[in-house]
């Protein structure tokens, strides 16, 4: 007499897979007693791997269709917290001119004037960026 089967769902093929992988060495009857399933759909399982796998991915990347109510999304905190999150960040600090020829040209020694004035002129536009931030 033969039992009746069910069809397996992606799910349950994936679980399987995975018992299969994770048991190498044992035999196929062995996984498919301990799994409960007929040896013959673990060796068809086995057979379809790949394409079981490529229908889990597509399957995790279809879009959603229902898309939730604009009134029952919630921030995980209060809008105050979401706005002043970055309040401690600085992003503008004081330097002295001394401080930028130095960061601009650590050296002079061995450089042209040409090179001394293209220095001069990335000092100028670091002083006139510093000034926006004040």
């Amino acid at each position: 007499m033969s039992r009746n089967r069910k069809p397996l769902t992606l799910g349950e093929k994936l679980r399987i897979i995975e018992e299969a992988e994770k048991r190498n060495g044992a035999t196929k009857a062995s996984i498919a007693r301990d799994l409960n399933i007929p040896e013959s759909s673990l060796k068809t399982i086995h057979a379809k791997k790949d394409s079981i796998l490529l229908n889990a991915a597509n399957k995790a990347a279809v879009p959603v269709d229902d898309e939730p109510e604009f009134g029952s999304l919630q921030l995980p905190g209060s809008f105050a917290d979401y706005v002043g999150a970055d309040d401690d960040v600085a992003v503008c600090s004081e330097v002295s001119l001394d401080d930028i020829i130095e960061t601009v040209r650590p050296d002079t020694a061995g450089t042209s004037d040409e090179e001394q004035m293209d220095d001069a002129a990335k000092a100028s536009a670091f002083l006139a960026t510093e000034d926006l931030c004040l």
